[in-house]
């Protein structure tokens, strides 16, 4: 006869992924975040040739994700536990 599956067990393993998953979005924003702060530093120095990168699409792409990351963080800051 099979186990029984309990299932706080599972909750706790969804807990988990939930926990690991949020950490990693947590890592890459911040990655994202130093990049393309480095990346229009490095494009507003005048070092690599003159172009404004506040026009670009990837940096205008990359602007709009984090601010949709930080919008879900504050909700999830909100949300009763």
């Amino acid at each position: 006869m099979a186990a029984a599956i309990d299932p706080w067990d599972k909750l706790d393993e969804m807990v988990d992924r939930e926990e690991a998953q949020n950490a990693d979005i947590k890592r890459l924003t911040a990655a994202l975040s130093d990049l393309l702060k480095r990346y229009v530093a490095l494009a507003n120095s005048g070092d690599c040739g003159f172009w404004n990168p506040e026009i670009e699409k990837v940096v205008i792409a990359a602007r709009q994700e984090l601010a949709k990351q930080k919008r879900a963080d504050e909700h999830r800051a909100h949300r009763p536990k």
